[in-house]
């Protein structure tokens, strides 16, 4: 399930609304914060005494908090949000359904494993820990990377959940889907008044619609054979996040594509 918190500044959590968030989401938490002219993040908080006092520390500035109810990837401090970038920090309430496959591509295609290397150095990331929401935010280091097209990543992570992508650079806070509004504050759920809930994404999203990837089928417009190395082409890297993709049948999929941005003060 997780939970989103953003807190501007001056807002906070109360001991009891982030004891009810831990009860249901209790896999680990995680603070992005602005201080000095920048954006930092602390993760891997495994105590809700922890994520209190942090709360309370950076009471005086705008604040993104995270509480994890892992669904993809299993429970581990480095799997704890938010994850990033060099320009972003990703926030994600919900199960991207199609992970897994993007998870087989890893272990197909060169291309992907060369740039997963990079990110996971460059981040100082373990790489052989994998969730849906780190690989969300590793589309957007190939974007940044100029491996993918930023409106076709975009359009994917709408379909994965509820999300908050703070821009670094612009020091802007993006939201994707509906968030609920209680006195300044926004929350992905109502987990944090101790209602249970879900987020589940069915949309379309990256791979799905590419025919039978088990039997080596047509992928990318050309025919994959036993034995191929699977190395795709400039060309072919950015067809994979705008070929044959299907509508999202979703009700909610109008609500789960609205974004929302803020200034970050």
């Amino acid at each position: 399930m997780c939970l989103i918190a953003y807190l501007p500044k001056d807002k906070v959590m109360s001991k009891e609304e982030v004891e009810k968030a831990w009860r249901i989401n209790d896999d680990g938490a995680g603070i992005a914060f602005f201080e000095n002219g920048e954006w930092k993040i602390i993760k891997a908080v495994m105590k809700s005494e922890e994520i209190i006092k942090l709360i309370e520390r950076y009471k005086n500035t705008s604040k993104v908090v995270h509480f994890r109810a892992a669904s993809a990837g299993g429970v581990h401090p480095e799997l704890t949000h938010p994850f990033e970038t060099h320009r972003y920090i990703l926030f994600h309430n919900g199960t991207w359904i199609h992970w897994n496959t993007f998870c087989s591509l890893l272990k197909l295609f060169p291309i992907f494993q060369k740039y997963w290397k990079k990110y996971n150095e460059e981040m100082n990331y373990n790489p052989d820990l994998i969730s849906d929401t780190k690989l969300l935010a590793f589309l957007l280091y190939l974007v940044e990377e100029g491996k993918c097209v930023k409106k076709e990543v975009e359009e994917i992570i709408k379909e994965a959940g509820k999300i908050v992508i703070i821009d670094k650079k612009k020091n802007k806070v993006m939201f994707y889907g509906n968030f609920e509004n209680d006195s300044g504050r926004k929350f992905s759920n109502s987990s944090y008044k101790g209602y249970f809930g879900y987020t589940l994404s069915y949309g379309s999203g990256i791979y799905s619609g590419y025919g039978n990837y088990g039997n080596y089928n047509y992928y990318y417009g050309r025919e994959m054979e036993k034995g191929d190395d699977f190395d795709l082409s400039e060309s072919e890297i950015y067809g994979c996040f705008n070929k044959t993709r299907k509508e999202n049948e979703n009700t909610n999929s109008h609500e789960n594509k609205r974004r929302f941005e803020y200034d970050a003060f």
